[in-house]
C-alpha cells in the first residue's frame, strides 16, 4: 500500500493504495497481474491500484486490464483506476533519480 501525498500542501490525497509490482521477459500475455489488481481493489476502498510491470506488454494485455477496469467499475459502483507503470516509464524515474541524486551537494554518484 502507497500514500499520496500533495506536495504543496503535505496533505494526504489518497490513502492505502494497492501496488502490485511484476516481473516478466518477453511479451506479457498472462492476466495474473490484472487478476492481482482486482483482488486488491474488492479488499479496499480505494478507486485506484498501480502496477509497475516489467517485460512487453502486448496489446491484448492492454485489452484485458481496460475490460477488467471497466467491470469492476460497473460491478463496485465507483470509478476503478488502473495505473500501469511499465518498463520504459521505471527506466524514465530511474535516470531522473539518478540525475537528481547527482546535482545534490556532496552526492557521490
Amino acid at each position: 500500500m502507497v500514500r499520496l501525498i500533495n506536495p504543496l500542501t503535505e496533505t494526504i490525497v489518497i490513502d492505502d493504495i494497492p501496488v502490485q509490482c511484476k516481473n516478466y521477459t518477453g511479451p506479457v500475455t498472462t492476466t495474473e497481474p490484472i487478476n492481482d489488481l482486482e483482488r486488491c481493489v474488492r479488499n479496499t476502498d480505494s478507486p485506484l491500484a498501480f502496477l509497475f510491470i516489467l517485460g512487453d506488454l502486448t496489446d491484448e494485455f492492454r485489452d484485458n486490464l481496460q475490460k477488467r477496469q471497466e467491470e469492476l467499475t460497473r460491478q463496485l459502483g465507483r470509478e476503478i483506476t488502473f495505473e500501469v507503470i511499465d518498463q520504459d516509464r521505471i527506466a524514465e524515474l530511474y535516470v531522473r533519480s539518478i540525475s537528481q541524486r547527482a546535482q545534490w551537494p556532496g552526492s557521490a554518484v
